[in-house]
Formats: structure tokens, C-alpha cells, sequence
């Protein structure tokens, strides 16, 4: 059949409320291609809820072969076509601020919200690539860390420093893996 990796998967954080209430319900995983009320998985964290979310996919593809129940396939991201248009739904206080905003800059509201996405964008991938170096690099000279405690304290603050830097501000990650 299928494999879990070929499906492109969402994970999103819960509203807080919600998981101050159910801990273990911090992350919400879901596959794109398969409707999430039939598929999804919880967890304290985004990899735990992808870990709940493949063993459930490994139970419904098991059901499927038995019952003979068709999962739908992966989708194919290569042959997706896209016009570059959509229409963004918004609180009201939010567009007039974008509105007002853009005016003061000179541009359109669309160059306006086009650029601040771009933007956001690329913080959250620079931020991504910066925490990945960090970690490649900790891990290059990890073994010098065990010798010396100073720099084992060290190494301990710059991960800690690394999984917030990886987790705040970001509330919805989506990964396709093709």
C-alpha cells in the first residue's frame, strides 16, 4: 500500500485552554490527504504526536489490507498547480491596521501582507537553520563536552536555548515529505 512518508502531514498546536486542561494534547497531527476527523493523533510534542499519528496510519493501512477499505494516496505535490491567488479571511481590527499600513508605506494591501508573509518566512526558516547549525555543531564536539563540566553546562543552555528558539512564537508547522 502506501507509505506513511509519502503523505503530506500537519501539525498544529492546540488552543491553550484546551491543552492546559489535556497536557498530552499539546500537538494535534494530522495527514493532509486523509480527512482528519478519520486520522488524526495527539502528543505533548510535535514528534510525539507524529509518533501516535504513524502508529495509527500503520493500524488503519492493516484494517485497510483485511477489510479491503481504500486509504486515499499521498498526494502528488510535483504536479500541484497553483495561481498564486487566495482569498484570506480576517479579523477586522487586522485588515484595517494592514490597510492603514500599506497606505503609510506607499504599496497595496496585497504587496503589504505578501511581503510581511515573505518575511515571516524567512525568519522562521533562518531561526530553523540557525537552532539545525547549533545542534550539528554540539553534537560535532560533543565528545570534548564530557570531559569538561563548565562546557557540558554550556552545551546543556545552548540546546535548552535551541528547543525554545524552536518552539516560540510557532503555533503551526506543516511538513511535506515527498
Amino acid at each position: 500500500m502506501y507509505d506513511f512518508y509519502q503523505y503530506s502531514m500537519v501539525v498544529y498546536q492546540t488552543q491553550a485552554d484546551y491543552f492546559r486542561k489535556y497536557p498530552d494534547r499539546r500537538f494535534v497531527a494530522y495527514l493532509k490527504e486523509i480527512p482528519e476527523e478519520s486520522l488524526h493523533a495527539y502528543g505533548d510534542s510535535p514528534s510525539t504526536a507524529i509518533e501516535n499519528l504513524k502508529e495509527q496510519f500503520n493500524d488503519l493501512m492493516e484494517e485497510a489490507s483485511s477489510t479491503g477499505f481504500t486509504v486515499p494516496p499521498p498526494g502528488d505535490n510535483e504536479s500541484r498547480e497553483y495561481s498564486g491567488k487566495t482569498v484570506v479571511r480576517m479579523p477586522a481590527w487586522l485588515h484595517a491596521w494592514l490597510a492603514k499600513t500599506a497606505e503609510e508605506e506607499g504599496v497595496s494591501l496585497n504587496n503589504a501582507i505578501v511581503s510581511r508573509l515573505i518575511f515571516r518566512m524567512s525568519a522562521d526558516v533562518m531561526k530553523q537553520l540557525l537552532v539545525e547549525n547549533i545542534e550539528s555543531f554540539l553534537k560535532d564536539i560533543s565528545h570534548e563536552f564530557s570531559e569538561e563540566p563548565k562546557l557540558h553546562a554550556v552545551r546543556s543552555s545552548i540546546l535548552n536555548m535551541g528547543k525554545k528558539l524552536r518552539s516560540k512564537g510557532k503555533t503551526t508547522m506543516i511538513i511535506d515529505n515527498d
